[in-house]
């Protein structure tokens, strides 16, 4: 491991160099990328030949690039166009593949969330702001597992299961994404993952805190005790330091 300011010099490096979300996939059924919503830039990652049309391989091969774990890629893929692809692909009957399509993505929003999406899809930046406000401490920079599990219930609809369940695994996910050291998740960071048309940069984020911070335990094992095995596959993105 090299000394802190070449692990920061590094990261600066990539993220200097990485592209956006739209330009890793620039077509996606639109004439150009920015004409893409943000919800439709939040699954546009996955569509990684920008033919508008997200299989479930390409949604277990987006999270293993992020460094999800095989189990966790398979059950995303299977939550995610189980749930979705009915409403999203644009026909009477269900699509026997399961598909996305990248433009209908507004059909999947669902219930019970926090409202940061507009029917259209669009990113809603003043009710994001009043969400987290209204469930966050002062300055309402960060926000905790147990203020995200306060958030959930106060946006909860009666009878709604699924949307419950769509909640709670959403904010898992970007939960085990960002993997915040100290347990807080950065409002800016958060906001990223709603509003997709930023760098990657909380692609540089995950990598820093790998770089330097030490690892503790996962929800498939202890990391350090892999690390030192050289056996780490987790859910964060790893690089070789420089």
């Amino acid at each position: 491991m090299q000394p802190e300011n070449n692990n920061h010099h590094a990261i600066h490096t990539m993220s200097a160099q990485v592209p956006t979300f739209a330009e890793l996939s620039p077509a996606n059924g639109q004439s150009s990328p920015q004409e893409l919503t943000a919800l439709q830039g939040h699954v546009a990652f996955f569509d990684r030949d920008g033919d508008g049309i997200i299989w479930p391989s390409d949604t277990y091969r987006g999270f293993r690039n992020i460094r999800f774990g095989v189990f966790l890629s398979l059950f995303s893929a299977f939550v995610i166009h189980g749930g979705f692809s009915w409403f999203t692909y644009g026909t009477w009957y269900p699509d026997p593949f399961f598909r996305l399509k990248v433009a209908n993505m507004h059909n999947a929003k669902h219930g019970s969330d926090s409202e940061s999406f507009t029917k259209k899809g669009q990113f809603d930046e003043d009710r994001f702001n009043d969400m987290w406000n209204t469930y966050t401490d002062p300055p309402h920079d960060s926000i905790t597992a147990m203020q995200v599990f306060r958030l959930i219930r106060g946006n909860v609809d009666p009878f709604d299961l699924f949307g419950w369940f769509a909640t709670i695994f959403e904010w898992s996910s970007t939960y085990l994404f960002l993997w915040p050291q100290d347990g807080r998740m950065r409002k800016e960071d958060v906001k990223g993952v709603y509003n997709v048309r930023i760098r990657l940069s909380l692609i540089c984020h995950s990598i820093r805190i790998l770089l330097s911070q030490p690892l503790g335990v996962n929800l498939l094992g202890n990391r350090k005790a892999r690390k030192e095995k050289g056996e780490l596959n987790g859910f964060l993105p790893q690089i070789n330091s420089p």
